[in-house]
């Protein structure tokens, strides 16, 4: 199955005048669904990635493939402390 690149969300999110993007995608050939999320900011991102990975577990993904964090937000995780509020290790990946 080819992946959706972030790109294609962002360019979306772009076009469209979009903070957060979440694609929710379905391949008939393979039987196989992808999420893909995109955000503006690092804490769009964040809240994008949050919705995606909550979609995947009401989709009944694997629970190891639903507390997927952005690299962006991993990056900045290493630099400085996100607000914990927004911290899907804090809020188990749930608004």
């Amino acid at each position: 199955m080819k992946r959706i690149p972030i790109k294609s969300a962002k360019e979306f999110g772009i076009k469209h005048d979009q903070d957060q993007v979440i694609i929710i995608s379905y391949n008939n050939k393979t039987n196989m669904m992808s999420v893909v999320t995109w955000g503006k900011s690092v804490d769009d991102c964040l809240q994008a990635s949050i919705a995606g990975n909550a979609y995947k577990k009401m989709l009944g993904f694997p629970p190891e493939k639903c507390k997927d964090v952005p690299v962006r937000v991993k990056r900045m995780k290493q630099k400085s402390k996100i607000h914990s509020s927004t911290d899907p290790d804090v809020n188990n990946g749930i608004l």
